[in-house]
């Protein structure tokens, strides 16, 4: 037996593998495209940004109009809008940095 035809079950594995890996990217690619980008906000990490505990009560009532507003103003550009604290996980790169 020639050492060639060892090396053909391993390239038809490979061909193989590599064709249903790209099969399964691209229904992964086809179902994402159907779901809204999401925006995560951490509503405590902006809190703290302003102070906290220590936040005067003006600027944490104009804090929650903004969010209430950039919440509305995202949602309408087609986006889902989550709170942090109603999330059991979410990579970090989808959060609103304050």
């Amino acid at each position: 037996m020639s050492s060639s035809a060892g090396v053909l079950p391993i390239i038809g594995c490979t061909v193989l593998v590599a064709t249903g890996l790209a099969v399964g990217k691209h229904y992964v690619d086809r179902e994402l495209a159907k779901r809204p980008p999401v925006v995560v906000i951490d509503e405590l990490a902006l809190v703290r940004s302003i102070g906290g505990a220590r936040a005067n009560p003006t600027e944490l009532e104009a804090l929650y109009r903004r969010i209430d507003v950039s919440s509305v103003e995202l949602s309408e550009a087609g986006y889902l809008v989550l709170r942090r604290n109603a999330l059991h996980a979410t990579p970090a790169s989808a959060e609103v940095q304050p």
